[in-house]
């Protein structure tokens, strides 16, 4: 996983929160990932579009890994 992307992950991993807390914090960085593609998208960035991708899938096989079940964002 790019570093990058562990630095955003922090809070997600994050044990001392609650599981309603870092689903919270899951979800934030998939709308705001979300947000950015879709710029990314219109502008017509496609290497900045993969690596918004990238980070999709990350992020949903970090919460399948952690049970913190947000597939319905997906």
């Amino acid at each position: 996983m790019h570093p990058t992307f562990e630095k955003f992950l922090e809070p997600i991993l994050d044990k001392s929160l609650s599981p309603a807390q870092r689903r919270f914090y899951a979800a934030r960085e998939i709308q705001f990932t979300r947000q950015a593609n879709s710029m990314l998208k219109s502008s017509g960035d496609t290497q900045g579009l993969k690596v918004g991708e990238e980070y999709l899938n990350a992020l949903k096989e970090l919460l399948e890994k952690e049970g913190l079940n947000l597939s319905a964002l997906f």
